[in-house]
């Protein structure tokens, strides 16, 4: 993807101006969308998101507002103790004040979240370019009806690892970012975990 940008660049130099994630004439910049892709890939290997472009990320003003966004999405789902904990593994992973925050747009086409089941959904990518890290947050909301929901439920069933009583679902990835100021680490470890689906 990194001579993907590097032709388009040379082909057409305007289309590689500034972006929601920076500057796309920057090394940094190109790094960083390609490991958000590669994360969305990684997280939903059923889809494709090589395809999206910049502007499908959007830069968030501050954590704490999307730390407020979120608890607000989750709190008739989740107790405010597993809100509190959750956010003390959050912040012991990545260090929020020192994080960028981008929120994935779906294409509403092509994507897991194009489902017409799903009632509603978020995408958060805390990123801390110390620490090298990247954690993804995701949450769908599906219909009762949903197909899927009978699938998952099944999964559930088969491991003992997921809290069945409050049928919740986390996912975090954490990805190495930039090694020194323009390239991240080719050899990096993912942590992933099954994503947060609700009944409603």
């Amino acid at each position: 993807m990194e001579q993907q940008f590097v032709e388009e660049m040379a082909s057409s130099p305007g289309s590689m101006g500034y972006s929601p994630l920076g500057a796309l004439t920057e090394a940094t910049t190109r790094r960083l969308f390609i490991d958000l892709i590669s994360t969305l890939n990684a997280s939903f290997p059923d889809y494709d998101f090589t395809c999206l472009s910049p502007e499908q990320f959007t830069k968030e003003l501050s954590p704490e507002l999307v730390v407020r966004n979120i608890n607000t999405r989750l709190a008739d789902f989740v107790s405010t103790e597993t809100l509190e904990e959750l956010w003390l593994a959050v912040e012991e992973a990545v260090q929020m004040n020192q994080c960028q925050v981008f929120s994935y747009v779906p294409d509403l086409d092509s994507d897991p979240f194009s489902d017409q089941n799903v009632l509603w959904s978020f995408n958060f990518f805390f990123f801390n370019k110390h620490l090298k890290r990247i954690l993804y947050f995701t949450c769908l909301v599906r219909s009762s009806n949903s197909p899927y929901l009978s699938e998952a439920q099944e999964k559930i069933n088969d491991d003992d690892d997921i809290d069945q009583e409050n049928n919740f679902h986390s996912r975090h990835l954490f990805h190495s970012a930039p090694s020194g100021d323009d390239a991240f680490d080719e050899e990096d470890d993912f942590n992933m975990e099954i994503p947060p689906q609700f009944d409603e």
